[in-house]
C-alpha cells in the first residue's frame, strides 16, 4: 500500500518485493507499479518464488564453500607446518652427520641415517595425507574425522627420535 501510494504521490516507477501465504509458506511477489495520472497506478505481479528459491539455494553453497576453504587453508597450513619440521629434522641430523661424521662410532652413524631415513617416510606419509585429501576434495567433502586424524598423525609425526633416548620436537626442545 506505500509504495503504492509513493508511485502515485511521486508518479515514479516503482517495483518491490512482497512475501505472500502464512507462517509455512515460501511465497513470493515481484510487483512492478507505474503511475497513469494523479489516482491511478498500473502494477504487473510475477511470481518470484523460484528465483527466490535459488537465491537462497545460492547463499547456502557459498557458506558451504567458505567452510570448505576455511578447511582447506587449514589443512595446508598444517601440512606445510609439518613438511618444513621433518625436512628441518633431515637437514639437521645430515648436518650433524657430515660435520662430526669421524667422531662419531659407526653404530651413531647407522642410527642417525636411520633417523634420516625414518624422517623421509614422514615426509612421504605427511605428502600422501595431502594428496588423499585432494582427491577427496575432487570427489566430494573430506569427512571431519577423516581430518582431525590425519591432523592427529602429523602432529605425531613432528617427533623424531635422536641417539641417547630422548626426543626432540621441531622446535628442537627435548622431551
Amino acid at each position: 500500500r506505500q509504495a503504492l501510494e509513493k508511485v502515485i504521490g511521486q508518479q515514479e516507477f516503482h517495483r518491490i518485493e512482497l512475501k505472500i501465504g502464512g507462517p509455512q509458506e515460501d511465497a513470493w511477489a515481484m510487483a512492478n507499479i507505474s503511475p497513469k495520472g494523479p489516482d491511478a497506478a498500473t502494477a504487473v505481479l510475477y511470481d518470484i518464488t523460484k528465483l527466490k528459491l535459488q537465491q537462497k539455494q545460492l547463499e547456502e553453497s557459498q557458506r558451504e564453500l567458505s567452510e570448505l576453504n576455511s578447511n582447506k587453508d587449514l589443512l595446508f597450513s598444517i601440512i606445510a607446518h609439518d613438511l618444513r619440521s621433518q625436512a628441518a629434522a633431515s637437514i639437521s641430523l645430515s648436518e650433524t652427520l657430515l660435520d662430526k661424521h669421524m667422531e662419531l662410532s659407526p653404530e651413531e652413524q647407522g642410527e642417525m641415517l636411520a633417523l634420516i631415513y625414518q624422517s623421509g617416510k614422514e615426509i612421504i606419509f605427511l605428502l600422501e595425507n595431502l594428496l588423499t585429501w585432494a582427491r577427496a576434495q575432487q570427489t566430494g567433502p573430506i569427512a571431519a574425522h577423516d581430518l582431525a586424524g590425519a591432523q592427529e598423525n602429523a602432529r605425531d609425526s613432528r617427533k623424531i627420535h635422536v641417539p641417547g633416548g630422548k626426543h626432540r620436537t621441531e622446535l628442537g626442545q627435548d622431551e
